[in-house]
């Protein structure tokens, strides 16, 4: 019996032992879940306060956005854009300046300063008014000369008509005319339009236009200027009494207010103007004409 005795105690001891051992167990366990749910919060905690920092840029990458930002300088010295414009991340002109410096073959900036600025103005207007989605082919991006950025949609013999970007130039290959009707563009049209001083005709009907920059007035050679059925909006502009050599002008089916300025009756070489469907349409006729 007294064997019996110490076999049962010594068995409830090892049981004891092994209860002992099992909540231990389970203690530690418990603790490391806690620890590693404690270390786990930490992190994220850190990670959200200290966010992981971001790749760093490849080689080609660095020399890409030095190339470009030499450009931008260069552009600056030149007074094409204000810093402010140029500056911006994702704005037409930057968008320009981006293209110019990385991805045109032509690179004509040391060969011709003029083409330069033409070729930079154009792209700009083509970022502004959101040429990526237009729905029309056109030769704006190639590295063809900017002349040669047209593209004609009618193959009427009789009646040929450039559906797009057609820009047409003198003889000294500075742009003179560009066509854009029914194009789909909407936007403001920057003040880099501007820098196309050979301007004699422009023709933006029929597209979504609801602001131009004052820099248009600027453009003392243009002679022709149709802006019919767009945004356009508010009095008509005090700019268009800049445009000395202006002979007809076309802001029909706009959203003009106010009466017509008396700026129209001062341009020696205008002989029409057409608001019709604004306030109403009017025809000067100029005896010098």
């Amino acid at each position: 019996k007294t064997s019996i005795a110490m076999h049962q105690g010594q068995t409830g001891k090892h049981w004891c032992w092994g209860v002992a051992y099992a909540v231990l167990a389970l203690a530690i366990a418990a603790s490391l879940i806690a620890v590693g749910t404690v270390i786990g919060e930490t992190q994220k905690d850190n990670e959200a306060a200290f966010p992981a920092a971001p790749p760093a840029p490849s080689m080609e990458d660095t020399i890409e956005d030095t190339i470009v930002e030499e450009l931008a300088l260069i552009i600056l010295s030149q007074e094409w854009s204000t810093v402010v414009d140029i500056s911006k991340s994702n704005s037409p002109q930057r968008q320009a300046v981006r293209w110019l410096a990385t991805k045109d073959v032509r690179q004509t900036a040391m060969a011709d300063p003029v083409e330069y600025k033409e070729r930079y103005a154009l792209m700009v207007f083509y970022f502004a008014m959101e040429g990526e989605n237009w729905p029309h082919e056109t030769y704006f991006l190639t590295k063809e000369h900017h002349c040669e950025w047209s593209k004609e949609y009618n193959d009427d013999e009789d009646f040929p008509v450039a559906i797009g970007a057609s820009c047409e130039c003198d003889v000294d290959k500075r742009v003179s005319k560009l066509y854009l009707a029914e194009f789909g563009m909407r936007g403001s049209v920057p003040p880099e339009i501007a820098l196309l001083e050979k301007m004699k005709w422009i023709h933006l009907s029929g597209n979504k236009i609801i602001e131009i920059s004052s820099n248009m007035g600027k453009l003392s050679n243009i002679q022709a200027l149709n802006l019919v059925n767009n945004g356009l909006s508010g009095p008509i502009p005090s700019w268009i009494a800049d445009l000395s050599s202006l002979a007809e002008i076309n802001l029909s089916n706009n959203k003009f207010t106010n009466s017509i300025p008396d700026f129209f009756q001062t341009l020696s070489a205008l002989h029409t103007v057409n608001m019709e469907q604004n306030l109403y349409r009017v025809t000067f006729v100029n005896s010098k004409a």
